[in-house]
């Protein structure tokens, strides 16, 4: 499985997206990216590495506080 990673070009246009929600079904809307793309911009995806992990519970807590305790290979 891949991870991946949203990514927005500036604060300026996820604020604009947020500023829209109003506009918008919530109930339809999970996450940022789609907030971007209901105001009419593309999102793109890209790969990353398994250290890039979107913390949504207090168990992805305990995964993010053993990546960063892993070496990582540029310091190697």
């Amino acid at each position: 499985m891949k991870h991946k990673r949203r990514r927005f070009l500036t604060q300026k246009l996820l604020s604009k997206a947020y500023a829209n929600l109003k506009n918008l079904d919530k109930t339809k809307i999970s996450d940022d990216s789609q907030l971007v793309e209901a105001i009419g911009h593309k999102v793109s995806i890209v790969e990353t590495d398994y250290s890039n992990i979107k913390i949504t519970s207090s168990s992805d807590i305990a995964i993010a506080e053993a990546i960063m305790k892993k070496p990582t290979e540029r310091a190697a």
